[in-house]
């Protein structure tokens, strides 16, 4: 995941909770709010963990994570990277101020950052505390997770996406060697499955938001009608394969369209999981 945020492992069931509930949004109205409706945060920059980072509103103590941009720059205004922020930053942060409702907030929508003072691994260390109740070291025998993130003409939206069959490998406390394999019924026959509505006009992107970067990527469709005549046992139907690209936004299905369900297969290196969801 190169722009894209990893998602927090203590969060998971947090945010399960919260996605069940359906898509979950705050309107986070900020100071320097403008006409444009661009909002700009001071935050101090605080990584942690592997490619993890939280930061914390100088101004209202809030914490949060971000989608990070393309446009990032130096206090001498010159383009710079993710990987150049240094613990202890103060960052000026500028977006559409909406915030994933979760603890802590998820912040997908942010535009451009600048550093506004380069800072000290010790002025960060205020909020370690945080850190503590928030960083779990990644629980080997979990299978990573997808969401999927997109814009509609008012907000960003986030997905959590239906976990399928999988078979994971993984090494367990003990030093043993574990494998777990579980079926699932064909996609078609999912009773339960996210959904997302889409412009039914026009084709959307849909970024891909996995919680580990994956080998490989897999991505086919079906038409949505068929999961009404479709049962466990009947002839497979063919697919249309969907083709999934990686750019600066990360994985990227580019002109998903409405009326589709889509089957998406990852593969890491402990295995292999399938994921479905159903566009409206």
């Amino acid at each position: 995941m190169h722009r894209k945020q990893k998602w927090l492992t203590a969060g998971i069931a947090v945010f399960a909770l919260l996605a069940a509930a359906g898509i979950l949004i705050w309107q986070h109205t900020h100071r320097g709010a403008e006409t444009t409706g661009t909002n700009k945060n001071l935050v101090m920059y605080v990584p942690f963990g592997e490619n993890s980072h939280l930061m914390v509103d100088q101004d209202t103590g809030s914490v949060f994570c971000v989608t990070m941009p393309e446009d990032i720059y130096d206090t001498d205004g010159s383009r710079i990277t993710e990987s150049d922020l240094k613990k202890g930053d103060l960052l000026t942060i500028y977006g559409n101020g909406i915030m994933l409702e979760s603890y802590p907030g998820q912040y997908p929508g942010v535009t451009k950052i600048e550093v506004t003072k380069r800072g000290k691994p010790s002025d960060a260390d205020q909020y370690q505390n945080i850190v503590d109740q928030i960083y779990q070291e990644p629980d080997p025998s979990e299978r990573p997770y997808l969401g999927i993130e997109y814009r509609t003409d008012t907000m960003n939206v986030y997905t959590y996406i239906t976990e399928g069959g999988f078979q994971w490998t993984y090494t367990d406390e003990n030093g043993q060697t574990q494998s777990v394999t579980t079926d699932s019924a064909f996609i078609l026959s999912w009773k339960n499955i996210a959904d997302m509505t889409l412009d039914p006009e026009h084709g959307t992107d849909l970024t891909l938001c996995f919680s580990a970067e994956p080998e490989s990527i897999t991505a086919e469709r079906w038409p949505s009608g068929l999961m009404d005549t479709y049962q466990d046992g009947d002839e497979v139907p063919g697919s249309e394969t969907v083709t999934v690209t990686k750019d600066s936004e990360g994985f990227v299905i580019k002109d998903a369209l409405s009326g589709y369900v889509y089957r998406i297969t990852g593969t890491w290196e402990n295995g292999t999981v399938e994921y479905g969801f159903l566009t409206k």
